[in-house]
């Protein structure tokens, strides 16, 4: 255990935390994954887009949860998770995931969680995008702006012979698009309570190391220094273009830009888009026109509302470097807070949701299939973190391909324990075989011997179809009740074998919670393929893996039971 990890408290006792940061998760998963998506499409409106994504998933979260509290924290959590980007500019995204949270957490809470609420929240919450891109110019060309702009509705006004409309009319004629959306966004959410049965195909991890690497910062020298000095020099150059003669702050501020840009590199991604520079010219050619007594001082309002422009972006940029200083986390850690410890669980989860999202093609071809999937079953993981903090019994792996007689191990296996007196509990899969054709599976039930079938072309009562066979439900139900019986009379369970449907909260899922959460040692039956991602899942740290292909198993098997 790392020293950060000392000081963490363990968020997983807060049920709160512990379902705000799993949802945080699938936010975060889908801003990764969609909006990637909708960045190599070049869709315009790609940040209120995914805004609606994000309040389907709070919506449909809460409607099933029904807990206050879990927005706002989702909220924090998400934006936290944006701060280790290689992207340097922020703050701005992370003050509106963050305000999306907190505004649809007040909407539900003051709502009493019914369904009106959530509507109204994710309208709210898609509105504040709408609200801080005014804040945003505000900040970035200060009230000079507000005046351009009152002065180009009045011309267009004008021009188009319809006095009665003014700037605050076509600003709520906006708003409530925004609104609207936020609307429709939340009524999908509702929509996606209907659960499916499908059984999920898991795809690859992702490579996230494109996504979250700090390692694009190179050598960068962080400073503490900087990080109090950079708000001092967004005050100083505020107050220059305020009070200060042109001459001093044209000759001062483009001085603190090029410090700045020669520090943090970063900032430089911003200003070398041509869409900047195109708000650039047309702001000054506008402010030449219909600002000041005269086309000089117009031009000279329009450049100093740029240069203002210009430096907050690199400020900003600045400082959200500075604020992935290694003291500062290290600080948070000492400081007892909750919050490192719920991030670096969500770190660790986040590459196994990111695998188990639909592409995201599919996601917008059927967004209501794709989300109520997508949220049904959000359950496994508020257990998956939930495990980071209990110990793992010790556990026997039995791994290897599909029919490389992983079944025929653990049947040596199951014949050493015995012979050392274990009470045993759990069942093994047999190949089905009619004139040596495959036709299904059957369980074998441990310690009865006991076989019942368990999928094929002949059964009846089917729960659900995996490849060409039919599963049962009446032995799906009995296997668990048999092992759920002898659950605590047995000294090892056995499970043959765990695959792609118990990641989805299916299959043999139940009793593996319960082996993981009562720390019971188990022997499992687990594919090569998915061992990773297993281990990851169950946060299982005290195992042996005994490989069908290894002809010496009885060394893995006695390293198994002295670790009993």
């Amino acid at each position: 255990m790392n020293q950060n990890q000392e000081h963490n408290k363990d968020f997983t006792k807060n049920t709160k935390w512990l379902y705000a940061a799993a949802l945080a998760c699938l936010w975060a998963a889908s801003e990764i994954v969609l909006g990637s998506f909708l960045h190599n499409l070049r869709v315009p409106m790609r940040g209120s887009i995914l805004a609606a994504i994000g309040v389907m998933i709070m919506v449909s979260a809460g409607v099933r949860w029904k807990m206050s509290g879990v927005f706002w924290r989702a909220g924090l959590i998400t934006a936290l998770m944006k701060s280790v980007s290689p992207s340097a500019v922020l703050l701005g995204p992370m003050v509106a995931i963050f305000m999306q949270g907190t505004i649809m957490d007040l909407s539900s809470r003051i709502g009493r969680h019914r369904k009106i609420s959530y509507i109204i929240g994710g309208g709210l919450s898609i509105s504040w995008n709408f609200i801080q891109l005014i804040l945003g110019y505000l900040l970035y060309y200060g009230y000079d702006v507000v005046e351009l702009y009152d002065k180009l509705v009045s011309y267009a006004a004008k021009e188009l012979g319809s006095q009665s409309f003014s700037g605050n009319s076509l600003l709520f004629i906006l708003i409530s698009v925004y609104f609207i959306i936020g609307v429709v966004a939340a009524f999908f959410g509702i929509r996606s309570l209907r659960k499916s049965k499908r059984i999920p195909h898991i795809k690859p991890q992702r490579d996230l190391q494109s996504v979250f690497s700090q390692k694009r910062t190179g050598d960068f020298q962080y400073s503490l220094y900087f990080a109090l000095l950079i708000p001092l020099f967004v005050i100083a150059a505020l107050y220059m273009l305020a009070r200060m003669p042109v001459e001093v702050s044209f000759t001062m501020i483009p001085g603190l830009i090029i410090f700045l840009i020669l520090r943090y590199r970063a900032g430089l991604r911003r200003l070398a888009k041509l869409k900047f520079w195109l708000v650039f010219l047309a702001i000054t050619m506008l402010s030449s026109f219909l600002l000041g007594e005269n086309l000089y001082e117009g031009m000279i309002i329009g450049v100093k509302m740029n240069f203002r422009a210009v430096f907050i972006i690199i400020a900003l940029a600045s400082f959200s470097m500075e604020l992935k200083h290694p003291k500062i986390n290290a600080f948070l850690s000492r400081s007892g807070s909750i919050i490192p410890s719920v991030l670096e669980a969500t770190f660790d989860t986040l590459p196994m949701v990111i695998s188990h999202l639909p592409e995201a093609k599919l996601f917008f071809k059927n967004p209501l299939k794709a989300l109520s999937n997508l949220i049904s079953n959000s359950f496994i993981w508020v257990d998956s973190l939930r495990f980071r903090s209990m110990k793992s019994a010790p556990i026997l792996i039995i791994t290897g391909e599909k029919g490389s007689g992983k079944s025929t191990l653990l049947e040596k296996v199951i014949l050493i324990l015995k012979d050392k007196n274990y009470v045993l509990c759990g069942f093994e899969m047999l190949y089905r075989k009619q004139n040596d054709i495959h036709v299904g599976y059957s369980l074998k039930l441990i310690p009865e011997n006991k076989e019942i079938i368990l999928a094929g072309n002949d059964v009846k009562d089917i729960l659900v179809k995996v490849g060409p066979y039919s599963l049962s439900a009446s032995a799906v139900k009995e296997a668990k009740t048999h092992v759920l019986q002898g659950f605590h009379q047995s000294d090892i369970v056995i499970i043959d074998e765990l695959g792609p449907w118990e990641a989805m909260g299916g299959g043999w899922y139940s009793i593996m919670k319960k082996i993981r959460s009562e720390q019971k040692p188990a022997v499992l039956v687990v594919r090569t393929q998915l061992l990773e991602s297993f281990l990851q899942f169950w946060s299982i740290d005290n195992y042996s893996v005994l490989d069908s292909d290894n002809a010496n198993f009885e060394e893995s098997t006695d390293s198994f039971i002295a670790s009993l």
